[in-house]
């Protein structure tokens, strides 16, 4: 149920295809495109790598709150998700299915990378002193703009182009629609912690 060749297969396209239509990268350029992220310092970095090893759509992770966030178990809980509307940023929870507020597990890189983005967040905190955003909406979100704000997901996708175009990666048009996660879903209500660590070194290997 789950061999690493059939993770790799499903889980690598889908990610990107999650974030941006226009872009499908195989194995080898996602960790490319991982590896300039960080090399850059881009700081989206936590969130490309956290929708690369778990599948979370643009809406769930921009949504993500670190009250959400549960590193210690090394897991998450998707509990809303983020939209525009009119130019306004819009929170609601997802009503469409049972899942709404499903746990996934977390592999060991991507609690690092987010155990790291959180002292990051803590520095640019005291950096901004009074310039920090005080909204109730922006408060403990996981992944916002350097001002704490959040991050509309039109800019999330900008910039997520602007990272693939940086790498000199290829947009191929469309990416292909029988490509799907249910799969990968199904996989995950079994043992998810395994699957989770199955995930990521389908992506990055055993080192």
């Amino acid at each position: 149920m789950f061999a690493g060749h059939q993770h790799a297969r499903i889980v690598i396209p889908a990610v990107v295809d999650r974030f941006v239509n226009a872009v499908l990268l195989n194995r080898e350029q996602l960790l490319a495109f991982l590896d300039h992220s960080h090399a850059s310092c881009d700081r989206h970095h936590a969130l490309w790598f956290l929708i690369a090893t778990t599948g979370l759509r643009r809406a769930e992770a921009l949504a993500l709150r670190w009250s959400d966030v549960d590193l210690g178990r090394a897991r998450l809980t998707i509990r809303q998700t983020v939209t525009v509307a009119n130019g306004v940023i819009v929170w609601q929870r997802d009503a469409k299915s049972d899942d709404s507020e499903r746990t996934i597990a977390l592999d060991t890189r991507t609690v690092a990378v987010l155990n790291d983005h959180r002292r990051q967040q803590v520095a640019e905190r005291l950096a901004a002193g009074p310039a920090w955003s005080t909204h109730p909406q922006d408060h403990d979100l996981v992944c916002t703009r350097p001002d704490d704000t959040a991050i509309p997901p039109k800019h999330a996708s900008q910039q997520f182009t602007r990272q693939v175009d940086a790498v000199g990666l290829p947009r191929i048009g469309h990416a292909d629609p029988a490509v799907t996660m249910q799969v990968y879903a199904h996989a995950l209500e079994g043992d998810d912690a395994t699957a989770a660590e199955i995930t990521a070194t389908a992506i990055f290997g055993d080192g």
